[in-house]
């Protein structure tokens, strides 16, 4: 398996991914997020790390609840607050960012934001290189030159665009999901959802014998 440096992956990251890459299991997987020439695929790719970081928030999340519900520290009547809140703080956590990060990550949604953000840099980095070429080979001239040049430009504008891509789709999973999803969103909703499922599902029920007395009280009245 062959995996071309992007900026993104250093060259000793490469190097251990080509290790464990070779072995069983680690091997059929690396090469499912592989495209056909051997790259890595930046929507396989990304979705992996956006479920990783979920998956990392969900084991907290599991730690957490048990760790407030019982704590001793934490007052009787707070400690299923606490919980509850820690319990539907994960939930949302959890699935907010595989919500987001799996939209972001739509193949349609992520060449209209890159076209947006790198379309220009790739004509800039084209007419660059067509310049490059003019200057550097001052014993071509005509048709010859033009087409050096322009071959050249578009491979380089090509170049460019494809790494700035492949960058920002790698990324912006991590970054929707992580920003937009644990810090804005979650925190928003995670209080009154937490008090409303305490309400619902972890208080004590008021015992049949006390609904009982109070009934017949009403009654007397």
């Amino acid at each position: 398996m062959k995996i071309n440096g992007t900026g993104i992956i250093n060259n000793q990251a490469e190097k251990l991914i080509e290790k464990v890459s070779g072995f069983g299991i680690t091997k059929t997987f690396v090469n499912n997020l592989c495209k056909e020439n051997g790259t890595i695929d930046e929507y396989k790719m990304g979705k992996v790390l956006v479920v990783a970081n979920a998956a990392k928030d969900l084991v907290n999340c599991g730690f957490y609840v048990n760790q407030s519900f019982n704590n001793k520290r934490i007052p009787e009547e707070k400690r299923k607050f606490v919980a509850a809140l820690d319990l539907t703080n994960g939930v949302f956590m959890v699935g907010s960012q595989l919500l987001l990060g799996f939209t972001i990550l739509n193949k349609t949604i992520q060449d209209k934001i890159t076209n947006k953000l790198f379309g220009g840099l790739k004509e800039k980095a084209a007419n660059y290189a067509k310049e490059m070429v003019k200057k550097n080979n001052p014993n071509l001239s005509g048709q010859k030159l033009e087409i050096l040049a322009k071959e050249t430009a578009e491979k380089f504008g090509n170049k460019v665009f494809s790494n700035c891509k492949q960058g920002f789709t790698l990324a912006s999973g991590l970054i929707v999901s992580t920003i937009i999803a644990k810090r804005l969103l979650v925190p928003f909703i995670a209080t009154p959802t937490a008090g409303w499922f305490k309400r619902k599902y972890m208080d004590n029920p008021e015992p049949e014998n006390q609904k009982l007395l109070k009934d017949d009280k009403n009654l007397n009245i």
